[in-house]
């Protein structure tokens, strides 16, 4: 699942929660890879990724080479990002 690293593009982000309650995982990120893949001309021939999201538990999920770890960087920069995009949006609309 290294679409954009493969492609010299950013860093590739996964928009993910955590299921305290039944110790899952659920991935909405992984129903854009076939499409940012084609963009990039990388091949995608992954059918089991060929799907809107992925959900279960992480030693299911890590058997199809997903691995999921927090990772604070990566949720203060989108933080970030979607304060902006807020400010932005709360400035246009006067």
């Amino acid at each position: 699942m290294r679409v954009l690293q493969d492609s010299d593009m950013t860093k590739e982000i996964h928009v993910w929660l955590w299921l305290p309650a039944t110790k899952e995982c659920v991935d909405f990120s992984v129903g854009e890879l076939p499409t940012l893949a084609s963009k990039v001309n990388v091949a995608w021939d992954r059918d089991e990724l060929k799907v809107p999201y992925l959900w279960g538990k992480p030693n299911v999920l890590a058997e199809s080479g997903a691995f999921y770890l927090p990772y604070r960087d990566a949720t203060e920069y989108v933080h970030n990002i979607m304060k902006e995009s807020y400010a932005k949006a709360q400035c246009r609309a006067g």
